[in-house]
């Protein structure tokens, strides 16, 4: 007969400190795996996500400063650089979805590949790129939300006008215009 004389909040704390040891291993080795196959960089995300469905939420719960979403439909990427470089020079390590799957799944892959085999990600601050930011800020406290708006039409006719170049992904409407050849003859 085994008697366990550890208080019950010890035992909770050791069975979540278990859980994020087995979701950070199956979460590795999956990734291994897909590696090995030759893709699926999102793969471990999506087993975990089912797998251990809170699990980004504890992993960036630990974090001393929180996390910084940004989303929107332009600027996303450039943003997020610019505040993890406004971030690392003032000597904060931050935790950012650097191959730019911003979507769940996504997110909680660069999770497992940066964090320990504990679970524990060796930073003070997260900054991501997330196109679905807000109904993640219901399922994670985020110190701040940056949603970047659309390009202008006005702004894409002046530059057009100009006889300039947008910049790429600055023109991304939708919907989207059907696109193509069309030959129709001409006799």
């Amino acid at each position: 007969l085994l008697v366990c004389r550890l208080p019950a909040c010890a035992l909770v704390h050791y069975a979540g400190l278990m859980r994020d040891v087995l979701s950070a291993v199956i979460g590795k080795s999956v990734r291994q795996v897909a590696r090995l196959r030759g893709g699926g960089s999102a793969l471990p995300g999506l087993v975990i996500e089912k797998f251990d469905p809170g699990f980004l939420a504890r992993v960036l719960g630990r974090l001393p400063y929180g996390v910084v979403a940004v989303s929107g439909t332009n600027g996303k990427t450039t943003t997020t650089k610019m505040i993890v470089e406004i971030l690392e020079s003032q000597g904060l390590r931050v935790f950012t979805n650097k191959t730019g799957s911003n979507f769940s799944r996504g997110v909680i892959a660069a999770a497992v590949q940066e964090c320990s085999l504990a679970g524990r990600l060796d930073a003070d601050i997260a900054v991501l790129e997330l196109d679905e930011a807000i109904r993640k800020l219901d399922d994670m406290s985020h110190q701040a939300a940056f949603f970047m708006r659309a390009t202008p039409i006005e702004q894409v006719r002046a530059v057009s006008g100009a006889g300039e170049t947008m910049p790429p992904k600055s023109t991304f409407f939708y919907p989207k215009l059907l696109s193509g050849m069309a030959f129709n003859p001409l006799s």
